[in-house]
């Protein structure tokens, strides 16, 4: 790459820049004995491992946590970050979009759900990093590895958003469960309970949310917007 008009060095170049001073200055102050190759041996390999795990991803870190424990969960975390981040988006689209008799009661719910959700996009990627790795999320990284569906473009009725609203966080619930399973076989009991936050908050809001179209009373009362164009849809927990 150029910049300024000048070659700049790769990070490989510039670690190994780095360790002919730190072999300069070792020797200058006796730290290595002359013909002693065994210690200068040992800090050219811990470069060398430096390097190879900036390309693989891996950044320094003083982390304790085995750095397969580090790479597994963080991948667990990168997965569940974009699943959030996407269902931050598709919330704040019916937000917007929302409309008939409940409009004020739907648009105010789907902002409070939706704020529910970002406060916890902060705290995933920045654990992420905290392990030593990069956090994947723009928008277009969540987008090719959320596993939700994409949100209606249409609304046909007045329930529809709050269904479709329901059947998302439902299906992200159950995937951050699998995450939490996840970190705790791993050994990182920390970001599992990250994720058991987000799993509380997560069925707090599938609560708001299905609580617009159940039965009132013993079940004898229909809801109060009920949809006659389509038929009930299920409630039955996703991916089942």
């Amino acid at each position: 790459m150029l910049m300024g008009g000048h070659s700049t060095l790769t990070e490989r170049q510039l670690l190994s820049k780095q360790n002919t001073k730190v072999a300069a200055r070792s020797r200058r102050d006796g730290e290595f004995a002359d013909g002693d190759t065994q210690d200068w041996s040992s800090c050219s390999k811990s470069v060398e491992a430096y390097v190879a795990g900036l390309e693989e991803g891996i950044m320094e870190t003083r982390n304790d946590l085995p750095a397969e424990t580090r790479r597994d969960v963080a991948e667990t975390l990168n997965h569940v970050l974009a699943i959030v981040s996407d269902l931050y988006s598709q919330t704040k689209q019916a937000h917007w979009n929302v409309r008939g008799p409940q409009f004020y009661m739907q648009h105010k719910l789907f902002d409070e759900v939706a704020e529910s959700v970002e406060e916890h996009i902060d705290t995933l990627a920045e654990r992420v990093v905290q392990l030593g790795f990069k956090a994947r999320g723009t928008v277009r990284q969540a987008a090719t590895e959320s596993s939700l569906p994409e949100f209606p473009t249409e609304q046909r009725d007045d329930l529809d958003f709050t269904y479709a609203l329901s059947d998302r966080f439902a299906q992200a619930a159950t995937e951050t469960r699998k995450g939490i399973e996840d970190c705790e076989v791993a050994g990182d009991t920390d970001s599992a309970d990250i994720l058991t936050q987000i799993s509380r908050d997560l069925d707090k809001s599938l609560w708001f949310l299905e609580a617009q179209f159940r039965a009132i009373g013993d079940g004898s009362q229909e809801p109060t917007a009920e949809n006659t164009r389509f038929p009930q849809r299920s409630m039955q927990p996703a991916g089942r």
